[in-house]
C-alpha cells in the first residue's frame, strides 16, 4: 500500500503594511480637516461677537450724536411754542463731534452718509426739510405734515433728526463688507415740556 504523503497547501500572506499605512494617511487627512472646520468656525464666531459689539457701540453713538446735536430754539418755543432746530450747521458740527467722543479711533473709519433735519411747523402743517453735508447745507425742500417719512421709512410727525452712517466690517479670511446703521430722533412736545423720542431701524 502506497503511502500517501498529504501535502499542506500554504496561502500566500497579504501584505496588509500597505493597507494600514494607507487607512492611517486619510485618518491623518480627515482629522485636520475637521480641525481647520472647527477652526473656521471658532474664528467666524469671534468676529460675529465682534460685529455686535462694535453694532451696539455705533447704534448708542448715534443715537446720543442725535440727541445732542437736536438743539431746539429757545426764543421760538418760548414765543410760539414751536419746536425747530434753528442752527441746521451747528447741529451737524455737533453730530459729528459727538460721534468722535463716543466712537474714539473709530470714528476715522465712520462715513456719515445722510444727516438730515426736520423742522415742524404745526401751526402751518408743514415740514421744514434741510439735508446737511460735508459741505455744508445740500438742500432745503418743504413738505405737508404728515406726508413726508424719512428714508427709513417713518413718517414725520415731530421735529427730528434722521441720521445714517456706513462703517467697513471686517469677515472671514479677509473679506471687508460696508454695514450701515440709521436711526430717526424725534423731539416731541408733551405738557409744556420737550422730551426727545427714538425710533430706528
Amino acid at each position: 500500500m502506497t503511502n500517501m504523503r498529504l501535502l499542506k497547501r500554504e496561502h500566500p500572506q497579504r501584505n496588509t503594511d500597505f493597507l494600514c499605512k494607507k487607512n492611517g494617511k486619510a485618518e491623518w487627512i480627515l482629522g485636520m480637516f475637521i480641525m481647520q472646520f472647527i477652526l473656521v468656525i471658532v474664528v467666524f464666531e469671534m468676529q460675529m461677537i465682534e460685529v455686535r459689539i462694535l453694532s451696539d457701540s455705533l447704534e448708542d453713538a448715534i443715537a446720543a450724536g442725535g440727541l445732542a446735536s437736536a438743539l431746539i430754539d429757545i426764543e421760538r418755543f418760548g414765543r410760539d411754542g414751536e419746536l425747530v432746530i434753528a442752527d441746521p450747521l451747528n447741529a451737524y458740527d455737533i453730530y459729528k463731534q459727538s460721534l468722535g467722543g463716543n466712537l474714539g479711533d473709530k470714528a476715522e473709519r465712520i462715513v456719515i452718509e445722510s444727516y438730515v433735519i426736520y423742522n415742524v411747523q404745526a401751526a402751518d402743517k408743514l415740514v421744514d426739510i434741510i439735508e446737511i453735508n460735508e459741505e455744508g447745507i445740500a438742500g432745503i425742500s418743504t413738505g405737508r405734515l404728515g406726508e413726508v417719512m424719512a428714508p427709513n421709512g417713518k413718517l414725520i410727525c415731530n421735529t427730528g433728526i434722521y441720521s445714517e452712517i456706513t462703517y467697513p466690517v471686517e469677515g472671514v479670511f479677509g473679506l471687508t463688507t460696508t454695514a450701515s446703521k440709521n436711526k430717526l430722533i424725534e423731539i416731541k412736545n408733551e405738557d409744556g415740556g420737550g422730551k426727545e423720542d427714538e425710533n430706528q431701524q
